[in-house]
C-alpha cells in the first residue's frame, strides 16, 4: 500500500488520491505492485491526521468525516463560575471535573466559612478556567484532562 508523500497516510494501492489530506498520486505510485512500495518515513510515523478525510475526495473537494462539535465559552465560563467542576464536564475534562466536585462537596463547610469575596474570586478563577478551556477546543486545540486557562 501507498504512503502518502504529503502526510505519509497508508492508502489503498490503487488510490489516486491520499485519503488523509487530498493530495494526488503519482500515477507511477498508484500503479506500483505493493512489493515496490516503501515503508512509511519515521518522522511521519508519529502524525496521525488531525480529522479523517471521506475518502476519494480530491483536493479540491476534501471533507472532514465528523465536524468537531463547538464548545460555547460562555456556557463553559457560566458552568465553571457556578462550582461543582460543571464547567470541566461540558469540556469533557472529566478527571478535573469529578476532583473539582468531591474538593468542593468534602471543603463545603470551610468554603462557606470563608465567606463572599474569596467564595466569589474562586468561582470567577474556575469561570475564566471554563470560558478559556472551550475557546482552545475551538480553535482545534488539544486540551488535556487537567490543563488549566
Amino acid at each position: 500500500m501507498p504512503f502518502c508523500p504529503e502526510c505519509g497516510q497508508q492508502n489503498p494501492d490503487n488510490a489516486r488520491f491520499c485519503q488523509n489530506c487530498g493530495q494526488a498520486f503519482p500515477q507511477s505510485q498508484a500503479q506500483q505492485p505493493q512489493a515496490q512500495v516503501q515503508s512509511q518515513p519515521a518522522h511521519m510515523a508519529a502524525q496521525r491526521p488531525a480529522q479523517p478525510v471521506i475518502p476519494g475526495a480530491g483536493p479540491a473537494y476534501a471533507q472532514t468525516a465528523a465536524p468537531v462539535r463547538q464548545k460555547s465559552p460562555i456556557v463553559g465560563g457560566i458552568l465553571g463560575f457556578l462550582g461543582f467542576g460543571l464547567g470541566a464536564f461540558y469540556n469533557g475534562q472529566i478527571a478535573k471535573g469529578v476532583t473539582l466536585l468531591v474538593i468542593t462537596l468534602v471543603f463545603w463547610g470551610l468554603l462557606l466559612a470563608l465567606g463572599a469575596l474569596p467564595n466569589l474570586l474562586i468561582g470567577i478563577a474556575i469561570g475564566v478556567d471554563g470560558y478559556k478551556i472551550s475557546q482552545r477546543i475551538n480553535n482545534g486545540e488539544t486540551v488535556g484532562p487537567w490543563q488549566f486557562f
